[in-house]
């Protein structure tokens, strides 16, 4: 996995941000948000040469719509040439190592090096970041510095 650390030191490197929205904006990546089945919290998809992401306009709040937009702008990334939807309805293809992929891109890019040092010296608990950040706590832990 040091691949996608390496992506994601890199993006923000040369974008200095580790906001999905402003790194989706800056790669020409259109958000559109908009109801979506409760169990489809977004999705990345390519149409006519121009990649979308999409995010359900329920989700309960910011840092959700961070995590979820991180998560899918991994996919955009990391799985351009993949349409996970279609994968899981259509075929037998497992996609879960490309989700966990995803989940990765989100933590390096959601827990940054001071984001950690603060919530440690706060006396966080992993459960409590996790929450924080709308990310799996088996994520969170990989990630965390």
């Amino acid at each position: 996995m040091t691949r996608i650390r390496a992506l994601v030191e890199k993006l923000v490197e040369q974008y200095r941000t580790n906001d999905p929205f402003t790194l989706c904006s800056d790669l020409g990546i259109e958000i559109l948000t908009m109801q979506l089945p409760p169990s489809i919290r977004g999705f990345y998809v390519t149409l006519l040469h121009v990649p979308f992401i999409y995010l359900n306009q329920g989700l309960s709040g910011e840092q959700e719509r961070r995590a979820v937009c991180a998560h899918e702008l991994g996919h955009a990334l990391l799985h351009q040439e993949y349409n996970s939807l279609f994968l899981q309805k259509n075929t037998e293809f497992v996609t879960e190592r490309y989700e966990k992929e995803a989940n990765l891109f989100a933590g390096y890019l959601l827990l940054d090096g001071a984001f950690c040092k603060d919530c440690r010296c706060n006396g966080w608990t992993l459960e409590q970041i996790s929450r924080y950040v709308a990310l799996p706590e088996e994520v969170v832990s990989h990630c965390i510095c």
